[in-house]
């Protein structure tokens, strides 16, 4: 087990008062004769260090994708680039990341709205799914040095906020780099310095990540859409029949509705899961599903059953009296709303 391949991975099994204890795994030392691993609990978020042969009492839970860190030099300047790999493509030998984002690059995407050099942003993130026209995917992983790189395995439930804070320790030289980078900046920007970012250029790998929309790419990737609400406010517990007394949870009318509506299909019936990390997505093979993270970061997964017939002019109607948009929307981040309307209205 090469446990340097492993970090970010989770371990859990039954303890003593029969709850499950999850840990995950945060360093790795191999000290001569010993070896040893820091581990989080994922419960009550407190560290400690144990020895590797610990974790023959647990039980791992397979990552759903693996993200590198990586701090390079190109044409003689640094750079940081952050890539995202599904695990079943890397299994099946597909090597591209579906996701990369990139500090010392500029935005393909800004630069075709601009209509003055001097606007040009820095910082990218691009998915394997909507590359322009034209452009070479392999540029967003392009150097001449790779200085020093990390991988991490992460799962469904992590975003850019958890997996930063999760792995702080690790991470802190890839934040001594942006800085350098962002000095270098300054220098020929000094009005820049008394600000975190300018123009792309961000101080920090927080700010990178969070201004390049990269937690969207994220999400496209393991099959999650985010919503702008909270998604326990609208479920309710149903009976699985008149005669039985077993119930499952399931959607509100409203909410039914409105996922009808989003989708263009006529949905029937919804069976919530509140998203945990063993579900069995395999077993869900042959069910249709849909992934959401709400407004308060919860994952949940709708399994549904679909009637024969879209009614389209139904839901038109409904969505007019019930006014869904004022209750249910779909999270779109969009780092370039404010400097659009600034060059529009200039």
């Amino acid at each position: 087990m090469d446990l340097n391949k492993m970090i970010g991975y989770k371990f859990f099994k039954e303890n003593e008062d029969n709850e499950i204890e999850c840990i995950r795994i945060l360093k790795y030392w191999n000290l001569g004769n010993t070896e040893s691993i820091k581990v989080l609990n994922t419960k009550t978020n407190e560290d400690k260090i144990i020895d590797m042969r610990d974790l023959k009492t647990y039980t791992a839970l397979k990552p759903d994708a693996m993200l590198m860190f990586s701090s390079v030099m190109i044409d003689g300047n640094e750079d940081v680039i952050i890539a995202a790999y599904l695990l079943d493509r890397l299994e099946n030998r597909d090597m591209r990341p579906f996701c990369v984002c990139r500090q010392g690059i500029t935005d393909v995407y800004y630069n075709l709205l601009i209509k003055d050099e001097s606007d040009m942003l820095a910082g990218l993130s691009m998915n394997i799914l909507n590359i322009p026209q034209g452009f070479d995917y392999g540029i967003m992983l392009t150097s001449d040095e790779v200085k020093f790189s990390n991988a991490y395995m992460i799962y469904k439930d992590d975003t850019v906020s958890t997996i930063l804070d999760t792995f702080s320790e690790t991470l802190k030289d890839y934040d001594d780099t942006m800085k350098k980078i962002y000095d270098k900046y300054c220098a020929s920007n000094p009005a820049a310095i008394f600000r975190d970012e300018d123009k792309g250029w961000c101080k920090t790998l927080r700010l990178l990540l969070q201004n390049n929309n990269f937690q969207s790419d994220l999400d496209e990737m393991m099959g999650i859409t985010t919503v702008e609400f909270e998604i326990d406010k609208y479920l309710e517990e149903a009976k699985v029949s008149e005669e039985s007394k077993e119930s499952y949870l399931t959607v509100t009318d409203e909410l039914k509705y409105w996922l009808s509506y989003l989708y263009k299909i006529n949905i029937n019936k919804v069976f919530v899961l509140p998203y945990d990390n063993d579900i069995e997505f395999e077993s869900l093979s042959k069910s249709r599903y849909f992934i959401f993270r709400d407004i308060s970061n919860k994952l949940f997964v709708f399994v549904y059953t679909i009637g024969s017939e879209y009614k389209e002019a139904e839901l038109e109607e409904l969505d007019k009296k019930l006014d869904f948009s004022t209750k249910f929307r779909i999270n779109y981040l969009d780092k370039y709303k404010n400097l659009i309307e600034v060059n529009i209205n200039c």
